[in-house]
């Protein structure tokens, strides 16, 4: 069986994403953030667990595809601004899973 890739705007639904971002980049379980897909299947489930991770990479995606102008932002300011955008198109995740995003863009434009 095979499993299309979401956009960000396919939300799988249900209360387990933000905490699924939160596996998925191994917040309070690594020094940086590293993609663990296998913890989010453990926690859900196969299927289950497929769509969210799916979800959450959607996220991380389009994080990363911010619009910063890096001239007159730092590293800080520019995750900042990033997680601003991901908060107002997706109120429904939790500031712990904005933030998880934000370390993610943060650590990937160092």
């Amino acid at each position: 069986m095979t499993t299309q890739a979401l956009d960000a705007n396919d939300d799988p639904g249900g209360p387990d994403k933000s905490d699924a971002v939160l596996l998925y980049l191994m917040v309070g379980r690594n020094s940086f953030p590293t993609q663990d897909p296998d913890a989010v299947i453990a926690k859900y489930g196969q299927l289950r667990g497929r769509e969210v991770t799916s979800f959450v990479e959607a996220l991380i995606r389009e994080i990363m595809t911010a619009k910063v102008d890096w001239a007159s932002h730092s590293i800080e300011s520019g995750a900042e601004l990033a997680m601003s955008e991901m908060e107002a198109k997706h109120p429904d995740l939790s500031d712990d899973a904005i933030k998880a995003l934000g370390w993610q863009f943060s650590f990937s434009w160092r």
